[in-house]
């Protein structure tokens, strides 16, 4: 079997060396493969992240601020009230 494999790696080059255009093309080919599917991967990840992103922004989950208990101290839950005078609707 390798006995063989020098003979095929010789026709291959020779190959190359005949026919540069086509090698040309076929390696132009493969590098706009390879970097489409670099960039489609990329964006995939991008799209996951800001779908994430998106629904933890949205839907809060366990937290919210609703039903508190009556009795609960502000300091406990670690809420300050001058942190909310900062905001620009005067909350």
């Amino acid at each position: 079997m390798f006995k063989s494999l020098g003979f095929w790696t010789r026709t291959a080059f020779l190959f190359l060396l005949r026919s540069g255009r086509s090698t040309a093309v076929l390696s132009l080919m493969v590098v706009t493969a390879v970097s489409t599917l670099i960039f489609l991967s990329a964006l995939a990840v991008g799209i996951n992240d800001a779908m994430v992103r998106n629904s933890v922004s949205l839907y809060s989950g366990h937290i919210s601020g609703f039903g508190l208990p009556v009795g609960l101290n502000n300091r406990k839950i670690g809420f300050r009230q001058d942190h909310f005078s900062q905001l620009p609707w005067g909350a």
